[in-house]
């Protein structure tokens, strides 16, 4: 989205086949490649949004693949010596193994919980929350599963309840 490349910068670094969320993959390697980057708050780009996008086709297991593209963003900034980097990612991470947690119905739950309790481990010190929520979410996410089930459906009893008044 909204990004322009210099050729050069494909030399060595292609975006990987048959995989959706492809960027997650590369877009790091391209900033860590470039001599320069630029940033322009002008809106230049109309992009399309499709009904059938991956961006509105919800969860499937397919997405899970953003998940493998972190792991492999956090040993780049790890083998690099930026881990103030891999330490965000690790959050973003956790963020998303939180949220695909709730849709995933079989023994794929069980894996990305405990990559995300290594994850926090490791980098929790490095943590900035934005919110007192996000930090509930994450922390009750990898330390106490019943507060983040009971934080889930209360948010979604709040949402049901918000169509019903407001109708």
């Amino acid at each position: 989205w909204a990004k322009l490349y210099k050729k050069d910068l494909f030399q060595k670094l292609r975006y990987p086949e048959g995989k959706i969320h492809e960027d997650e993959f590369i877009t790091y390697k391209l900033f860590a490649q470039a001599n320069r980057v630029a940033y322009l708050d002008a809106k230049l780009y109309f992009y399309l949004i499709r009904k059938q996008s991956i961006m509105n086709s919800g969860f499937s297991k397919k997405s899970l693949v953003r998940l493998e593209a972190y792991s492999e963003r956090i040993n780049y900034f790890e083998n690099i010596g930026e881990f103030q980097l891999a330490a965000m990612t690790a959050k973003r991470f956790i963020d998303k193994c939180a949220e695909y947690y709730i849709c995933i119905k079989d023994n794929d739950r069980n894996n990305i919980r405990i990559q995300a309790i290594a994850l926090y481990d490791k980098y929790s010190k490095y943590f900035c929350y934005e919110s007192l929520r996000e930090n509930i979410i994450v922390k009750s996410f990898v330390k106490c599963r019943v507060i983040f089930w009971l934080h889930h459906y209360l948010v979604k009893l709040g949402i049901v309840l918000k169509k019903f008044l407001y109708k």
